[in-house]
C-alpha cells in the first residue's frame, strides 16, 4: 500500500506535467485519464487542463496540415504504396514477435 500512496502523491504533485505530456504526444491519453481518476487527481483541474492542452494540440495539427497541405499531399501521393507496405510489414513483425513471446 505504501507504493500506491507514493505513486498517488507523485501523480498529484506532477499531474499537470503528466497531463501535458500525454495531451500533446502520441502517448495513450485514455490510459492517463483512467490513472488520473484512480489516483484521485482533482476532476475540475483535469478537465480544464485536458481542454486547454488537447485543443492546443489539435489546433496546431490543423494549422500545420493547412499550411503544408500541398507539400504533404504530393509526398503522400509519391510514397503512398512504399509507406503502406512498410507499415504492414512492421505491424506484422510486431504481431509476430508478440505471439512468439
Amino acid at each position: 500500500m505504501e507504493k500506491f500512496e507514493l505513486a498517488q502523491q507523485m501523480f498529484i504533485t506532477h499531474g499537470v506535467f503528466i497531463i501535458f505530456m500525454t495531451a500533446v504526444t502520441p502517448v495513450p491519453y485514455k490510459l492517463m485519464a483512467i490513472c488520473a481518476g484512480f489516483m484521485g487527481f482533482p476532476a475540475v483541474l483535469f478537465l480544464g487542463l485536458s481542454a486547454i492542452f488537447r485543443t492546443g494540440r489539435f489546433a496546431i495539427m490543423g494549422y500545420l496540415l493547412w499550411r503544408f497541405q500541398e507539400r504533404a499531399n504530393s509526398m503522400v501521393k509519391k510514397y503512398f504504396w512504399p509507406l503502406t507496405i512498410a507499415a504492414i510489414i512492421i505491424a506484422g513483425a510486431g504481431i509476430g514477435l508478440m505471439l512468439l513471446m
